[in-house]
């Protein structure tokens, strides 16, 4: 059964806010969410149990007015516990036939109105931190996205065999996920000529990438964001790149990523530079002196960041866009601070202008009743009565308290 996490949920009907331990998967619900194990019998042994299909059933059964609150970080992405329940929900969403189908052959062609209804379904059982905006939805829309790619290729990998037949593929697959009539439609398309080449040349690209990490499910802003937590201060891109590429017991990756992490921790401030906020300098941080500059449009080592698409602008694809506008709202955070703390000053000063007022009023009304009075020694007498006032609390407090003066005088 999986490990319960304390995450977040607030009651939007009377906004209160409770951590409660969120358990995916009951024992009830392990027989109906295919959040089970299987006895699978094994040639040599006794059965072994196989784990299978992760649906959040947990979160599909919250209250009406019960969200779980996701964090989103400077640059759009969910970090936390909660941002990793999040995103595998977001999983098992695009693996939901009923809510999606795999007829699709790409996102972008998936209607809007589909995207909505599915946006729809997110809102009703998350709510984000900031409040929801453009950015969110498109990081979420995004998400979907690619793992709705990532799902079909899933289905291919385990299921497609070109030696075979369309109706023998449809009736070997047995996910019950998987729409049947819909999964022929997706095999009909696997077996077009066309389709075959695109996908060989897709899987030598893929074996081009020599450096793969090692974080299994884990995103890199999770990755970044506990790190960060952790030591009070942002990792640099290469050490996060040192992160990623070395496993639990301190072996690296391959040969490939040990000679760019050697490299990394060789340069002054390689594997331990690090910033109090995002680091806009990334053509010229540790990680691009040893991998070069950005290609593409995206930033190695720092996760998924959606980039406003503007065919009419070449900035729009600059990868540091997002974060150029995150700065710019810290600024503007800052500055409304500033104005803050300028009109509780204006408000002290003009109190102390109005208290001079009203002294200054005060002192001609007795010079006016008193005019032969010598105000001097008049106020020189108040503050000798006061402070003789003062001096009486202060020896009568030390008589109630002698231990406490005697510890003062001692400590002095």
């Amino acid at each position: 059964m999986g490990k319960s996490k304390r995450l977040c949920i607030v009651k939007t009907g009377g906004l209160e806010q409770q951590n409660t331990e969120v358990e995916p998967h009951t024992e009830e619900q392990q027989a109906n969410v295919n959040e089970a194990t299987d006895n699978v019998q094994s040639d040599s042994g006794p059965p072994k149990k196989v784990r299978r299909h992760t649906v959040k059933q947990a979160i599909w059964d919250l209250e009406s007015d019960e969200r779980i609150e996701v964090t989103f970080n400077e640059l759009g992405q969910p970090v936390g516990d909660e941002g990793k329940e999040f995103t595998s929900f977001l999983g098992t969403l695009v693996k939901m036939s009923n809510h999606l189908s795999i007829e699709y052959l790409h996102w972008r062609t998936i209607p809007e109105d589909k995207k909505d209804d599915l946006w729809n379904l997110v809102k009703g059982r998350f709510i984000f931190v900031p409040a929801e905006n453009d950015k969110v939805k498109d990081w979420v829309l995004s998400d979907m996205g690619i793992k709705f790619k990532s799902w079909k290729y899933e289905l291919k990998k385990k299921w497609f065999d070109s030696s075979s037949t369309i109706n023998g593929i449809v009736a070997a697959q047995n996910d019950p996920r998987v729409d049947k009539e819909q999964f022929k439609k997706l095999v009909t398309y696997w077996f077009k000529d066309k389709v075959q080449v695109e996908s060989e040349m897709k899987r030598k690209i893929r074996g081009k990438f020599k450096e793969p990490h090692v974080i299994g499910t884990k995103s890199f802003a999770r990755l970044i964001h506990d790190e960060t937590k952790k030591t009070g201060v942002r990792p640099s891109r290469g050490k996060v790149y040192c992160l990623t590429r070395t496993r639990e017991n301190g072996d690296i990756v391959n040969e490939v990523a040990t000679e760019v992490v050697g490299k990394l921790k060789s340069l002054e401030n390689g594997s331990t530079s690090s910033t109090k906020g995002v680091d806009l300098n990334w053509k010229n941080d540790d990680l691009a002196k040893v991998k070069g500059p950005e290609k593409g449009g995206r930033v190695r080592c720092l996760g998924k960041v959606v980039i406003a698409k503007d065919k009419g602008s070449c900035l729009s694809q600059d990868p540091q866009i997002p974060v150029l506008k995150a700065r710019i709202n810290e600024l503007e955070d800052k500055m409304k601070e500033m104005d803050e703390s300028k009109e509780r000053q204006d408000a002290e000063m003009k109190e102390l202008k109005d208290r001079q007022e009203v002294m200054i009023q005060f002192m001609a009304l007795i010079k006016d009743q008193l005019p032969n009075s010598d105000l001097a020694n008049i106020f020189k007498g108040l503050n000798t009565q006061v402070a003789s006032d003062s001096s009486s609390v202060y020896n009568h407090s030390s008589t109630e308290n002698p231990t406490s003066s005697r510890a003062s005088h001692n400590s002095s």
